[in-house]
């Protein structure tokens, strides 16, 4: 691995991510034109438990992929295998315990979520489906960071478009063309996770791989992969509070913030792709103990990925308009959606600083940091600004809390990284 390989792998990782985004709006944009509101508020309500299989995954992606990329710094080849080898056995595990376990727990779910009548419905025939299907969605998840830490990065790639491809074409015809609807849009969902799932599983068994059990890797692996899921789950934990506070205003506020939430997943999926694109990196050259290279990667992913959130900012300011007419929401979700958007659009400004704090220190195996900092949203800010704030100025409440939110982890990560910049500085000069 070399420092001028930099956007070698961040860019094919932010296109794989922004489309594993799209992969998600394209069920929201098919039954939204097909069904109704209801069922568009099924989708944004059934999303937090598809999310969840597919960021366990993710995590443990994740945290084998860290151990790899560590060893092939420290030259330790055979360690690399081994952490790819219980990654392999860990999903499969995970993947027989929830898809036993998921399908019993679903009705008390949706009454958790607060959903009754059609949209209790609706929800759950969507639902069952996705978890009879858990172990591709683990696979779909788990298995591309692998691919990303073996420097495979336009295979992670393409992979990843033709899984969001797959899931176009099968929801255009079951769901637009022959009406299948919420089970039709599940069942494309679980089949073009197994096309990625599968096509990750293809390249890491050719590639001379040789399967070798290690279960203190295994440990390792559990220990460390909480906090990249819950950097990459806290969207779906702040959907979660966000669902059940607009469903208080009426479900026309749940549509509007439907669509508020697939941008928000683009935005934050593209911030994921950064740092899980120059994660191989740093975690290579931290095994190296090469702390320069590390300290320059770290500095231009910063650069980079504000750059890149202002241009989204701007593309979907100038698409605001268009979203709504794309969803087919009504008159009463657009007066919803009109005074949240800009809300958002400010609030999207602060996301990248978190999300690369997290990402480097869980890199470098700093799991402590990365643990707090990845608690923070979901479990702290998002409950104590999002009650606090809609109880005063209601819906409008739900959207000043996104940005105050944001704001506030900006603040504090900033704080975190510039520590660990000075650190990092003090050791290269010493």
């Amino acid at each position: 691995m070399k420092i001028n390989k930099f956007y070698s792998y961040i860019i094919p990782s932010i296109i794989a991510s922004i489309f594993l985004g799209i992969y998600t709006i394209v069920d929201g944009f098919f039954v939204g034109q097909s069904l109704n509101d209801y069922g568009l508020g099924a989708i944004n309500l059934a999303w937090p438990i598809t999310s969840l299989v597919q960021t366990l995954g993710l995590g443990i992606g994740l945290a084998g992929g860290v151990i790899m990329s560590t060893s092939m710094g420290e030259g330790n080849t055979k360690k690399a295998y081994k952490a790819q080898s219980m990654v392999l056995v860990l999903i499969l595990l995970f993947g027989i315990v929830l898809t036993v376990i998921l399908p019993l727990l679903l009705p008390t779910i949706l009454h958790l979520f607060n959903a009754t009548g059609q949209l209790y419905d609706y929800a759950h025939e969507y639902l069952l489906i996705i978890m009879l299907g858990s172990i591709f969605h683990l696979m779909g998840g788990g298995l591309l960071p692998l691919v990303k830490n073996k420097g495979k990065m336009k295979y992670a790639m393409l992979i990843s478009i033709m899984g969001t491809a797959c899931n176009f074409i099968l929801d255009y015809f079951w769901i637009y063309k022959y009406d299948f609807g919420l089970t039709g849009a599940a069942v494309a969902s679980v089949l073009s996770q197994a096309v990625i799932g599968i096509g990750c599983l293809i390249l890491l068994l050719k590639d001379d791989f040789k399967f070798s059990l290690d279960l203190k890797i295994a440990r390792n692996i559990l220990r460390s992969f909480f906090a990249p899921f819950i950097l990459n789950y806290s969207y779906s934990i702040i959907l979660i509070f966000n669902n059940y506070e607009t469903l208080k205003y009426s479900d026309y506020a749940l549509s509007a913030y439907t669509i508020l939430s697939y941008i928000l997943y683009v935005v934050s999926m593209s911030m994921s792709g950064c740092v899980d694109g120059v994660q191989p990196l740093i975690s290579y050259y931290h095994g190296k103990k090469e702390s320069e290279n590390k300290f320059k990667i770290l500095k231009k992913t910063i650069v980079f990925s504000f750059c890149f959130t202002i241009l989204q900012i701007v593309l979907f300011y100038f698409m605001k308009d268009m979203l709504h007419q794309i969803f087919g929401i009504n008159e009463i979700a657009i007066k919803y959606y009109n005074n949240a958007i800009f809300y958002y659009l400010i609030g999207f400004v602060f996301i990248f600083i978190n999300k690369i704090t997290c990402g480097y220190s869980y890199s470098i195996s700093n799991n402590k940091i990365a643990n707090i900092l990845t608690v923070l949203e979901p479990l702290i800010l998002t409950p104590l600004f999002l009650f606090s704030l809609s109880a005063i100025f209601e819906s409008n409440g739900v959207w000043l809390s996104f940005t105050l939110i944001q704001i506030t982890l900006a603040i504090i990560s900033s704080i975190v990284l510039l520590f660990e910049i000075k650190k990092e500085n003090k050791y290269i000069h010493a």
